[in-house]
């Protein structure tokens, strides 16, 4: 059972997700496997009580261990949360011998990193914007030029430095060394956009439990990214309150009837709490859903507003929570903007073709795994790069498409 491959864990607010990429056939692409269980000690994204969160862990890592046939010891964690912030900032350094290499560029990004983040702050990620050398235009492709300094344009991530240390000492106390810390929407874009979508601006929302998870991109770059405290769960709690109904009945009338407007006037028969026969009207569901909904999309459209420039690829959304019936439809109508919702698509993201389709592991990852899928990518890639003659050799062939995300992520 002895196992060397690297695992993504997704600490969310209602599930924790152990994902894994697995190689099947030599010279077959590989598939991604996820195992999950109900997240305990977690709110809105974050850890708040440790010996539940362990417990869950630990569940978790013996199930996922019986199913994936492997031992677990080392993981790649996502990071989510209202303590997560973005900002834009320069650092310069001297030009080894007055030509830019890429290990010029390599210095550049390990001093960004560097670079002081804000109080209580961990500096997460620094993407690289574009390059100034000395004092001519800015440029994405500086290797191989001349010049004295260069200037490095970053889009920086910062964690609470605290909260880091809290999620690697819960992985720590369930034997689990944290090999790398991602930024959850970061990932979650990285499985579900297309380089054309991030070249012509979109906003991608994770929808999770607890909350909603984003980033938007110009030109092919992200400039800024976002965290909204409204999930898929507190939409089920309004409509568990409102309905007087159990929360898997809200559950389910959420994702079955949702913001249909076909279905106003129907009424449907349900078992209240008290487990008593009862007749719904969909329009109180609709409107009652309706309300949360619209509050989403007005925080949303504050990001957008913010932004000040066009997105033609519009807002993408994915995530557990963004599975409600019409929800697209509707936050279309709100924000006067195409919405569409996508799940997370290896095949398509990593361009694999018709025949090759057909050797991929024949199921469709569900919405909620759009993060832990982004997460193994974004690690499968960083090891590429470290390492470019993988034992992997599949790797180069099917991770092709991604060389963009492996250059933007420190």
């Amino acid at each position: 059972m002895k196992s060397n491959n690297i695992f993504a864990l997704d600490l969310g607010t209602t599930k924790f997700c152990f994902g894994n990429l697995k190689y099947n056939t030599p010279g077959c692409p590989p598939s991604i496997e996820t195992i999950s269980v109900n997240a305990g000690g977690m709110r809105r994204g974050m850890l708040t009580d440790f010996d539940k969160a362990k417990q869950s862990l630990l569940t978790l890592i013996d199930i996922a261990e019986t199913e994936f046939n492997t031992n677990i010891s080392k993981v790649v964690v996502g990071i989510a949360g209202s303590h997560l912030q973005s900002n834009i900032f320069k650092t310069k350094i001297p030009v080894q011998n007055q030509i830019v290499k890429e290990s010029t560029l390599e210095t550049l990004k390990h001093d960004a990193m560097k670079q002081k983040p804000s109080f209580h702050k961990e500096n997460l990620h620094a993407i690289p914007l574009s390059y100034f050398l000395d004092d001519r235009e800015p440029t994405n492709s500086p290797e191989g030029f001349s010049a004295d300094f260069i200037t490095g344009k970053f889009f920086r991530i910062e964690a609470d430095k605290h909260y880091l240390n809290d999620v690697i000492n819960l992985c720590n106390h369930c034997g689990l060394e944290v090999k790398n810390l991602y930024a959850e929407p970061y990932a979650s874009a990285c499985a579900t956009l297309s380089e054309e979508e991030k070249k012509y601006g979109v906003m991608i929302a994770d929808i999770g439990g607890g909350t909603t998870d984003g980033i938007i991109f110009h030109q092919g770059l992200p400039t800024r990214l976002f965290t909204i405290n409204i999930g898929g769960m507190l939409m089920t709690h309004d409509l568990a309150i409102g309905l007087g109904i159990p929360f898997e009945t809200a559950e389910h009338l959420k994702l079955s009837v949702g913001l249909d407007r076909t279905k106003l006037n129907q009424k449907i028969s349900v078992n209240n709490l008290q487990d008593k026969e009862t007749l719904i009207s969909n329009e109180d569901l609709y409107m009652i859903l309706f309300s949360r909904v619209l509050e989403l999309s007005t925080l949303l459209k504050q990001h957008l507003d913010a932004h000040k420039l066009p997105l033609k690829s519009g807002l993408v959304l994915t995530g557990g929570g963004s599975d409600v019936q019409g929800l697209e439809q509707m936050m279309s109508y709100i924000l006067k903007i195409p919405v569409r919702k996508t799940l997370p698509n290896p095949c398509k993201q990593l361009n694999i073709d018709t025949m090759d389709q057909k050797a991929f592991e024949q199921r469709q990852l569900a919405s909620k795994y759009s993060t832990v899928s982004g997460m193994l990518i974004l690690e499968q890639l960083m090891s590429l790069k470290k390492d470019p003659i993988s034992k992997h050799g599949v790797l180069e062939k099917y991770f092709h498409n991604f060389v963009s995300w492996v250059k933007e992520l420190s």
